[in-house]
């Protein structure tokens, strides 16, 4: 007779699962539309968020706080690091949240609170004003970990790295567009007087230009999420969560036996229904869930140290090692990485992923971005040459920390989310946010910090400009070192049994 789907086998006695079962299949067709509209969700919330960086060191010295140029970088990096930390203190809850609540209504709301509070910061009277209105605008934003959730939801193990590609080249969009358009239109009446004349709305408000057009931006992504976006939480009374290697609800014996006895199967205590995620510590005690939250949060850490480093660095007049850009050129430069950014998340990221799995992939992207930290200190030499070799090394480094980089991000979303069960997957994803915003809040005081210090006059090399550099490729480094303590399990997603 045929097992019932809900038979509990015994909890101790978990086997590999056979061959059969971990079969790849053909991959199953995208859920387009959903895909399309969370995907812009998050280019949306990126846009928002990402908007300031050519424009905050201009910003902060025109706040006229900044006693000496040094100190430029460090308050600097507060204002980055204040949405980091309203983001510290509210994605766990907003994660949570969408366990019990759902997914859509967060999305919506913190869509919306992070548009207002990027239109807010662009009027921002003073430095003191600039930093809570960042770090209510993290505060209010659960966007990033429910999108994965929500993505994790509508595909399954067979096209889910094709979902999470878009998820992560509309991420990146947003992550590169938002500075493009923050160097291009911050300070207008200096840079286009013949449309905006001194002594006009915008030369009263140089930086609110950029974050208007964030707001308008992020509010027609919040129009076609209400349209379009469903909710997909789980419902409360499912008794059995298989992942996607299944392809009907009728299973064999032999079918049955492997999915309940295999090593991704998380048996659960009895309970009556499906109402509840799992706590913070039952998560954290798993090294699955432990270490890919891990791998997440380093990775964020030291590619936005090189997002803020970036333009402090291409400021710097060349006796002081830089290359003295201006916003625009510097807003070119983070945009570049999109163009490599489309070709490869549309069309090599997903088989890479299904050919490698997710860890491989993210082992290969750490080392691939390696190259572009330590030799991007160089590059001020090629300022006294042609111009064409200075923005040609400049843009093959952005290209390879921005396609590479955004491999091990992507892969990090696909490991997370395999990592538990759907009950506790919004928790999950906004615990993930939560260690990622504090290694992104940390990252930018410690490398706005170390830049500031290796501006010292006396500092001589690898103790000068290139020192914060190199200290973040030891850090990704480590984080590939880190790696090498999950096992490849992570490629696949985890079942449930309840």
């Amino acid at each position: 007779m045929s097992q019932p789907r809900h038979h509990r086998s015994n909890p101790s006695e978990q086997a590999p699962l056979l061959p059969a079962v971990q079969e790849k299949r053909e991959p199953t067709p995208l859920p387009w539309m959903g895909v399309i509209v969370v995907s812009i969700v998050l280019f949306c919330n990126s846009f928002v968020t990402t908007v300031l960086l050519p424009f905050v060191t201009f910003m902060v010295e025109d706040f006229g706080v900044a006693k000496r140029e040094e100190d430029i970088g460090r308050l600097s990096g507060y204002i980055v690091a204040s949405y980091m930390l309203g983001q510290l203190f509210c994605s766990y809850p907003w994660g949570r949240l969408s366990d019990t609540w759902g997914r859509r209504p967060v999305l919506l709301m913190g869509l919306f609170g992070a548009s207002i509070t990027c239109l807010a910061f662009g009027f921002s009277p003073n430095y003191h004003a600039a930093l809570v209105l960042r770090m209510f605008c993290g505060a209010i934003n659960g966007v990033v970990g429910v999108t994965k959730s929500y993505l994790s939801e509508i595909t399954d193990e067979t096209n889910q790295s094709k979902g999470f590609a878009l998820l992560g080249l509309n991420r990146a969009f947003g992550l590169i567009v938002g500075p493009a358009v923050g160097g291009l239109l911050c300070l207008p009446a200096k840079k286009y007087p013949q449309y905006f004349p001194p002594g006009s709305f915008f030369d009263r408000y140089p930086y609110s230009l950029p974050c208007i057009v964030g707001f308008v931006i992020a509010m027609s992504g919040f129009c076609a999420a209400w349209f379009v976006i469903k909710e997909t939480l789980p419902p409360r009374t499912a008794l059995l969560s298989i992942d996607d290697r299944s392809e009907s609800d009728e299973l064999s014996d032999a079918e049955a036996n492997q999915l309940l006895e295999g090593p991704n199967v998380q048996h659960l205590p009895d309970r009556p229904s499906y109402d509840q995620p799992d706590s913070v510590m039952t998560l954290m005690q798993d090294r699955r869930v432990f270490i890919s939250i891990a791998l997440y949060a380093l990775i964020s850490g030291f590619y936005i140290q090189w997002d803020e480093a970036l333009p402090m660095y291409l400021r710097l007049p060349y006796a002081k090692g830089g290359v003295n850009f201006d916003t625009t050129q510097i807003g070119f430069v983070f945009s570049f990485g999109g163009l490599t950014l489309i070709v490869y998340q549309l069309w090599l990221y997903a088989p890479i992923e299904r050919r490698l799995g997710a860890l491989l992939t993210f082992r290969t992207g750490i080392l691939m971005t390696i190259p572009a930290f330590l030799i991007l200190p160089s590059v001020s030499w090629l300022y006294v040459t042609a111009g064409w070799s200075l923005w040609t090394m400049l843009f093959i480094l952005q290209g390879l920390r921005t396609m590479f980089g955004f491999q091990a991000m992507t892969s990090t979303f696909i490991m997370v989310a395999n990592s538990t069960t759907a009950r506790s997957r919004g928790s999950i994803n906004g615990l993930a946010q939560t260690f990622a915003a504090m290694a992104r809040m940390v990252g930018p005081i410690i490398g706005g910090t170390l830049f500031s210090w290796s501006l010292d006059s006396s500092r001589v090399f690898p103790f000068d400009y290139h020192f914060e550099f190199y200290f973040i490729a030891l850090s990704a480094i480590f984080t590939y070192v880190v790696s090498l303590y999950i096992d490849d399990e992570i490629n696949h997603r985890r079942l449930e049994l309840i």
